[in-house]
């Protein structure tokens, strides 16, 4: 699927922000239903660029649901069309190098590399080129460098997050609804309810092992809450048992885990086996505070870029709109 709204919402961005100094895209996970890996993936675009050595450290300090991240590693034609799919392709640096020894290209997971899609004449050491960045043609041997020979054509960079596997779960926050409300001034306590299906008996959960909140706060200092309580009982009437656990909205609050702008929600834990479990749902804040805003698709950091940073990211976002539109007719 082509997430052609995904890059409407990058143009809209960058033309209302008075200024950015990183913009940066939620991470988009390569599901297994997807035939993907189970990994999230984030765009990383550092005002004036960044140098690959940079862009690794960089990688390697973010964190996404308690796990940190590297330069992306693309070891499969699936995992680069999903890169092409979700995000731009104008000069992202990604995990591969040959600095080690020339021509002997390395992930720096230490996978094995077996897979490559090198633009033609590629790799040629012209200079001594051992990073490796991409656009829309392929790959790319490259210098340790900020931008590509001119301010107009900075680096950018794919963060991989290497997620261990969860068991999917569903979950129902407050079942007896469908807009799931939240007025975060309450003093009570929010219900969530784990289904069972017909492969998942909910009633294995170790409840006491579960955690919930958003995981953009939690990513970024918040803390998730267990729950204050839980019960069972089949709360969607198909015959199945369910697990209802109870969270208390004041320490989701105190802690972080739910603001003014959340809009989902994740719950994670594990069975009395071991296994762990993930499941999310939205959420919608009362009342809604609509003087505040964080974009869900795009998260900017204030500053003043350079116009030649807005022209090529609004030129890279149209191109790989068009070129994935040209790469879906042929």
């Amino acid at each position: 699927m082509f997430h052609s709204t995904r890059f409407l919402a990058v143009l809209v961005v960058l033309v209302v922000l008075v200024g950015v100094d990183q913009l940066q895209s939620a991470p988009v996970q390569w599901s297994f239903d997807d035939g993907g890996n189970g990994h999230f993936y984030e765009f990383v675009a550092p005002q004036g660029g960044i140098t690959w050595t940079s862009a690794k450290t960089a990688s390697e300090e973010r964190m996404f649901l308690a796990t940190p991240g590297h330069l992306a590693t693309v070891t499969s034609q699936g995992e680069w069309d999903f890169l092409l799919d979700n995000f731009p392709t104008a000069y992202n640096w990604i995990g591969l190098s040959d600095v080690a020894q020339e021509g002997h290209y390395e992930w720096v997971t230490g996978e094995p590399f077996e897979f490559s899609t090198w633009k033609r004449n590629e790799p040629n050491n012209a200079g001594n080129e051992d990073y490796v960045h991409y656009d829309g043609g392929g790959w790319n041997d490259f210098h340790n460098w900020n931008t590509v020979y001119s301010a107009d054509f900075p680096h950018h960079y794919i963060v991989e997050y290497s997620i261990p596997e969860l068991f999917s779960v569903l979950i129902d926050i407050k079942p007896d609804g469908d807009k799931n409300p939240i007025n975060l001034k309450s003093k009570g306590v929010l219900p969530v309810a784990i289904l069972g299906t017909d492969e998942f008996d909910a009633l294995q959960v170790d409840w006491e092992s579960v955690m919930f909140g958003d995981p953009l706060l939690i990513d970024d200092g918040g803390t998730a809450v267990g729950p204050t309580k839980g019960n069972t009982g089949d709360v969607n009437d198909d015959g199945l048992m369910d697990l209802k656990l109870f969270f208390s909205v004041p320490e989701l609050v105190d802690n972080g885990a739910f603001d003014q702008m959340s809009e989902e929600a994740i719950l994670t834990g594990a069975l009395f086996d071991g296994t762990e479990i993930s499941g999310n749902d939205v959420i919608h804040i009362v009342p809604h505070d609509n003087s505040l805003t964080r974009e869900r698709g795009i998260i900017a950091v204030a500053a003043v870029p350079e116009p030649s940073t807005i022209i090529l990211l609004l030129t890279g976002a149209l191109g790989f709109i068009a070129y994935n539109i040209k790469r879906r007719q042929l």
